[in-house]
Parts: structure tokens; C-alpha cells; sequence
């Protein structure tokens, strides 16, 4: 063996080394980030399925907890209504279903606005007709002293 061809060996196992160990080392910083990331950045990158009420989602077309809503009935007299839970189904989806139904509405009775509140279980508003039917515990308290107490009240929200 040459001296010449002993200084490129040599040359050739150094450069081998120091590429092998960069390589390495670059290989080992990468592969911890990997491993790392997901755990640094997990909210970013996954969501909590477990927050997720995925139950209903085959069958329900959208559900909405805590929603207001508010507008002028068939007379013009503002009313405002609250449920804790408000869905639609794909097969009716004229119809939107309540549940724990809280309502406000202003009537006139005798040339006096009388404000009334309504309360109950369940309700259903048909959005073609614009009938809201409530049911269970439906509690109606005016301004004026009326209450009223039935298992099942129908109003005319629109014509």
C-alpha cells in the first residue's frame, strides 16, 4: 500500500465518520422531534374527541344548546325565546324541537301591553305554518296576574 493511497483511506475514513455521525445526529434530532411534537403541540394537532357530543350526529341535522331567539309575532308584538337545547332532524326538517323552553312575549289586551312569561318541557316550532306548540309543565305568568298551567299550549308565532 502506497503512502498516497494511506493518506485518501485515511481522508476517506475521517470524512466517512464525521458524515456518518452528522447523519446520525440529524437523524436522532429528528426523530425526537417527531416523537416530541405531537406532545407540545397535541391541542393544535388533535382535537378532544371526548368534549364532542357526537351521539346525534347520524340523525340529527343540527343541535344548538343555550340559543335565543327573538322576532315579531303574526300582531307585531315582540317576543324572545330561550331553550337549552334546540335540534332539527333530516327527516322533518320543517320542524325544530326545544327543549326546557323559556319565552317572553309582549300581547295586547284592552289597549294594554301585558307581558307575559312562558315556560315549559318541550316545544316544537313548524317553520311553514309558524304554529310553536309547547308541552309538558307549560307555565304562562303575566303582568296582570293571569297564570296559567297546561299540559299543552299551541301560538301562532307568524301567519
Amino acid at each position: 500500500m502506497s503512502k498516497r493511497h494511506l493518506i485518501i483511506s485515511r481522508k476517506h475514513s475521517r470524512a466517512t465518520a464525521v458524515l456518518r455521525s452528522v447523519f446520525m445526529g440529524w437523524g436522532l434530532v429528528f426523530v425526537m422531534i417527531m416523537a416530541v411534537a405531537p406532545l407540545i403541540y397535541r391541542s393544535l394537532l388533535w382535537a378532544n374527541l371526548e368534549v364532542i357530543d357526537l351521539s346525534g350526529i347520524q340523525f340529527d341535522q343540527f343541535r344548538i344548546r343555550n340559543g335565543d331567539f327573538a322576532g315579531l309575532d303574526s300582531r307585531n308584538n315582540p317576543f324572545s325565546m330561550k331553550a337549552a337545547k334546540i335540534w332539527q332532524t333530516y327527516d322533518e326538517p320543517d320542524i325544530i324541537r326545544l327543549q326546557t323552553v323559556r319565552a317572553n312575549v309582549i300581547q295586547n289586551k284592552d289597549d294594554k301591553d301585558v307581558a307575559m312569561d312562558i315556560t315549559s318541557d318541550d316545544g316544537e316550532y313548524t317553520k311553514s305554518t309558524g304554529l310553536l306548540v309547547l308541552t309538558g309543565n307549560v307555565k304562562v305568568d303575566s303582568d296582570d296576574g293571569d297564570k296559567v298551567r297546561t299540559k299543552r299550549m299551541t301560538i301562532q308565532l307568524r301567519n
